[in-house]
């Protein structure tokens, strides 16, 4: 059976943000690189067309690939919501998302075209809560992929604030998510529970309990949230290797998901300025210079804009008749 559209806003209403507030971020993305660039040239040499192009094209070719892992896991999460996606249409919403992630005042801010998209072929709430935990699965992976290379971690990061930073960040995330498992259990006002918004954020949350009641889905999920973090931990490498950076890959792939984390806070324009302060910082706890860290996370986020290209044409052909529709399978 098929899904039930539902009326959406406009994305200029579903993702719009005050003007004053996208400049403020555009002054934090603009003064955060301008601090770290001249703070770097002061004694190293910044040289963005330096490295080698092979290795910049095997990080283009991974990071092209990743939206599809993505697409897949969206599928997958979809599925434990009676609601199947098809393949194309679901690799098409990730690459739009991916084009607005960078254009966008926000690095998660194709999440909320991707959701507006979605809801045309499905309920507002189920793509609301299938998206959304799109997001919170690939969270969950990063202090799975901590745990598993912890040996290594604690050698890496020295003992003192940044060590209980991370500690207090792993453990702030474990209880916000058992939070968010259970918020749709807080008990509200009738006014409040009548209003739509209301309504639709509150089944992301049971939404959630339905997905980790299927072992074989979440760990399906988790699986795929894996494998696109090592693959960006992999072209961070390639990009480090290409600039003469002699460093083990599991190295790369357990900072990576770190700065992920980082870049995810909406302070900044598309991540811009606050990626580059934790990759400076995250690749110097494995010896990289200032400088070269700096290189590789401007080309990594050059990358990530050619990336988000198809994504653009893809929205302007875009059209409802051009997308095959979810199936809702309705018990």
């Amino acid at each position: 059976m098929l899904a039930r559209a539902e009326p959406v806003a406009p994305p200029g209403r579903l993702f719009g943000v005050p003007g004053w507030r996208t400049l403020v971020k555009v002054l934090i993305s603009g003064g955060l690189l301008y601090w770290i660039i001249t703070r770097v040239q002061g004694s190293e040499p910044l040289q963005l067309l330096s490295g080698a192009w092979w290795a910049v094209f095997a990080a283009w070719v991974m990071q092209s690939a990743l939206p599809v892992v993505q697409a897949e896991r969206w599928r997958a999460i979809a599925a434990t919501l009676s609601t199947r996606i098809p393949v194309l249409g679901a690799i098409k919403n990730v690459y739009i998302g991916q084009f607005f992630n960078q254009v966008l005042p926000s690095a998660i801010g194709g999440d909320a075209v991707r959701i507006w998209k979605a809801a045309r072929f499905m309920p507002v709430s189920t793509a609301l809560s299938s998206i959304a935990l799109d997001r919170v699965v690939a969270l969950i992976a990063i202090p799975i992929i901590l745990a598993v290379g912890s040996g290594m971690l604690l050698h890496i990061v020295p003992p003192g604030p940044l060590r209980l930073s991370l500690v207090a960040t792993i453990a702030f995330a474990g209880t916000a998510l058992v939070l968010f498992l259970w918020a749709d259990r807080i008990p509200l006002p009738q006014r409040l529970l009548r209003l739509r918004i209301v309504e639709v954020l509150r089944a992301t949350p049971a939404a959630a309990r339905q997905l980790f009641s299927d072992p074989v889905c979440l760990v399906r999920a988790l699986g795929l949230s894996i494998v696109i973090h090592v693959g960006v931990g992999t072209s961070l490498w390639l990009l480090a290797k290409g600039l003469g950076v002699d460093a083990p890959l599991a190295a790369f792939v357990l900072l990576a998901p770190m700065v992920t984390l980082v870049t995810t806070i909406p302070i900044s324009v598309a991540g811009w300025g606050v990626r580059e302060g934790a990759m400076v910082t995250a690749l110097g706890l494995i010896g990289v210079p200032a400088a070269t860290a700096l290189t590789v996370s401007i080309q990594f986020g050059l990358i990530m804009l050619i990336v988000g290209l198809p994504g653009g044409l893809l929205t302007l052909v875009d059209s409802p008749a051009a997308t095959a529709p979810a199936d809702q399978s309705r018990a």
